[in-house]
């Protein structure tokens, strides 16, 4: 195969060039890579510029305002496979337009690059550069220092700038190349590659539907929060809330007595010391929560919703492999990390005559971390509908346990699951070393088996890693999650996140293969939203929650759901 600077790349700019352009498409190859250039990354507020065709050795950009009815013919024309990196984003923004996506012959780089390795570059030129040609990302650092040297955008920069539409028409041929060479490595893994592909177009039509939020809600806890931030700016001073060495300064002025550490030894002054110190009335711990609560809910969330919707309607970028694990995140706006209080998720509405459906698995870690275990004890409890987090506190600190001591008893199971020392698990649940030691020898001694399979995967990990140089761990569904030798203890972490991401998916799959997929909102972790008109929800529940449940699990993987006119409505 030639290198990629002898590739023959073409601007579309005539009819003659639509012609030879067309008859190119006719030819045989072993798959078509399409690709596309947008003024920016939002589905709502930007816009395609260029789309681009190419195999192996040949890439055509096309001009989307001049040549949308080229563009559409080829992408109904041709009747082989094509591939994309990231096909949801480029899907996005031709559907947008009503322009045809054939999803039955769509393939994936991204989801290929992920399965062959799931700590490798899953971007397009990081991962082009490493297993098709090391100057694969050659023609964008050119474009780059040339966007800079004339202050161009990718809205700004001309289509006809050669820098720019070639290296355009260069993605697609690179696309082409990097299928080529991950298609044949990925057949050990099908079953995960088909589940992931399923899962993109399931992803895709939840992101075009979007999920609506009430717009005045939002400016005016915009306001609200403005005027809570300015005035606990003014009692701080000059002290910054989000440097830790100065709240912690301040904080040691003021009498306060700070012992919990971060994992860096630092002194800790997170949101659980200062509420502490707040309730013993200390005013500085008092003013740096407030304004780290009102900057955080103000700049995170509020004038981000304010910013990205789209007459009331918010299509945030639901990214499909956002971990190692493959678990799934969704940013602009970001939601993975909003807070379970009410304030923000309040903005999130039904549609009018509609209802939100919120459908969240039942300790769905802690029951893969149960089945993996097969531990007798933790099945039991899952079985009979107990709490995990009430048994094991019980357990360790007796029938009247405290709030607080079952919030230690939950830190616990999932530092233990996790992999995490008992320095660790002292330092985040704020306990001395050795109440964390004897928690973690009480754990071993209730749950036996789970401490029995973390030490299995670990040697597995390592064992692998030993004879093939490569330490993984294996899911249900075929895919291996590499795991560094190094850091073999947390195989089991890898295992339990990567199947509860299997399990999330592939409900997604199945809902929307049973005419359920119109109603799906959002997934944000071991949840699913759905926004269902209120005259039928009667009748889409029960099947849903049905669809959802996973019985081939030993502890089998419940859900919850509840109805809500808010999605706050589930979190006061």
């Amino acid at each position: 195969m030639t290198a990629l600077s002898d590739a023959r790349l073409t601007l579309v700019e005539s009819t003659e060039d639509v012609n030879d352009f067309l008859s190119w498409l006719g030819e045989r190859r072993p798959v078509l890579g399409v690709d596309s250039e947008t003024t920016g990354l939002s589905l709502t507020k930007d816009s395609l510029r260029l789309v681009q065709f190419g195999d192996a050795n040949a890439g055509w950009a096309l001009p989307y305002r001049d040549w949308r009815g080229v563009i559409r013919q080829a992408l109904t024309r041709y009747d082989g496979p094509i591939v994309l990196q990231h096909a949801k984003f480029d899907a996005g923004f031709l559907t947008r337009d009503s322009m045809p996506f054939p999803w039955e012959r769509a393939h994936d780089t991204m989801i290929m690059a992920f399965l062959h390795d799931s700590q490798g570059p899953k971007s397009l030129k990081a991962a082009a550069s490493l297993y098709v040609d090391p100057m694969a990302s050659a023609g964008e650092v050119a474009l780059k220092k040339a966007m800079a040297k004339n202050r161009w955008t990718y809205e700004s920069v001309p289509i006809d700038f050669p820098p720019y539409w070639g290296y355009a028409a260069l993605d697609s041929v690179i696309t082409a190349r990097l299928a080529e060479y991950l298609w044949p490595r990925v057949q050990s893994f099908r079953e995960a590659y088909d589940l992931e592909l399923a899962c993109e177009r399931v992803l895709h039509d939840m992101e075009q539907r979007g999920v609506a939020i009430d717009v005045d809600y939002c400016e005016e806890h915009r306001g609200e929060l403005l005027v809570e931030l300015d005035e606990a700016q003014e009692a701080l001073g000059d002290l910054n809330p989000n440097s830790p060495t100065q709240v912690a300064d301040a904080l040691k002025r003021s009498g306060a007595k700070l012992t919990k550490r971060t994992e860096n030894g630092q002194l800790s002054v997170d949101d659980d010391v200062l509420t502490d110190l707040e309730r013993s009335g200390n005013t500085v711990a008092r003013d740096v929560l407030v304004a780290r609560s009102a900057q955080k809910l103000l700049t995170t969330y509020f004038e981000n919703f304010l910013e990205y919707h789209d007459d009331g309607i918010l299509r945030p970028h639901i990214n499909q492999l956002a971990a190692r694990t493959g678990r799934m995140s969704v940013t602009e706006p970001a939601l993975q990390t909003i807070p379970r209080k009410s304030i923000v998720r309040d903005a999130f509405i039904p549609r009018p005559g509609n209802r939100l459906v919120l459908i969240d698995y039942d300790n769905q870690e802690l029951r893969v971390a149960a089945h993996f275990a097969q531990d007798p004890t933790m099945l039991k409890a899952f079985r009979e509908g107990r709490s995990l987090h009430d048994e094991t506190a019980s357990r360790l600190y007796g029938p009247d346990y405290t709030k607080g001591q079952r919030s230690t008893a939950k830190n616990a199971m999932f530092s233990k699951a996790y992999g995490a020392g008992v320095d660790k698990f002292a330092r985040t649940a704020g306990i001395p070393y050795g109440e964390a030691a004897q928690v973690y020898n009480t754990l071993d001694s209730l749950y036996p088996n789970l401490g029995r399979i973390m030490a299995k995967v670990t040697q597995t990990v390592r064992s692998r890693t030993d004879t093939s140089g490569r330490g993984y761990v294996q899911l249900v569904d075929g895919r291996h999650l590499k795991v560094r030798g190094d850091k073999a203890y947390v195989g089991f972490n890898a295992l339990i996140q990567g199947s509860c991401a299997v399990v999330l998916k592939q409900s997604l799959v199945d809902l929307d293969a049973a005419g359920f997929g119109e109603f799906l909102a959002l997934p944000i972790h071991d949840e699913i939203m759905f926004d269902v008109p209120f005259e039928i929800l009667d009748e889409v529940l029960p099947p849903i929650k049905e669809i959802m449940t996973r019985d081939e699990y030993a502890a089998p993987l419940t859900v919850s759901a509840s109805i809500a006119e808010r999605w706050g409505d589930g979190y006061r």
